[in-house]
């Protein structure tokens, strides 16, 4: 092999591995970031008359009826000395009914308070339905 081969492949191995690195450094900094995550179980039921459930051990929106909508409100408080994002998603078969901001700025020592509704079912809506809502604030970057 030429010298001049030689070099373009020591470069190209040089690159690929620093490539590799920063990946791994990249993936070690997103997790880092995160600095607290929540699975909150919630669960509601659809039917003809309304009711309230108001145990605080489940995020419970009680029984929404047709033309009747519920809501629920989590209180998020930034403890840190800097700023934080606030990420809001649901999972499960609750999800198609609820209505919430996906994501919040939140200053130092700041709080704020995050509704999540629920949307005007339909008649044929009716049954129990459940899941999970999930809270991860991050370090803003």
């Amino acid at each position: 092999m030429k010298i001049e081969n030689k070099k373009y492949l020591f470069f190209s191995v040089a690159i690929f591995f620093l490539s590799i690195l920063l990946l791994f450094l990249s993936f070690l900094l997103v997790s880092s970031l995160i600095l607290y995550e929540q699975e909150i179980s919630a669960d509601l039921q659809v039917g003809a008359i309304p009711g309230f459930n108001l145990d605080n051990s489940i995020l419970s929106f009680g029984t929404i009826a047709p033309n009747i909508s519920n809501s629920r409100t989590l209180q998020i408080v930034n403890d840190y000395p800097f700023p934080i994002l606030a990420s809001f998603s649901s999972k499960g078969n609750i999800s198609k009914f609820l209505i919430f901001e996906k994501q919040i700025k939140l200053f130092s020592h700041e709080e704020k308070i995050v509704i999540i509704s629920t949307i005007l079912p339909r008649e044929e809506d009716y049954g129990n339905y459940s899941g999970k809502i999930n809270v991860i604030l991050k370090k803003e970057i």
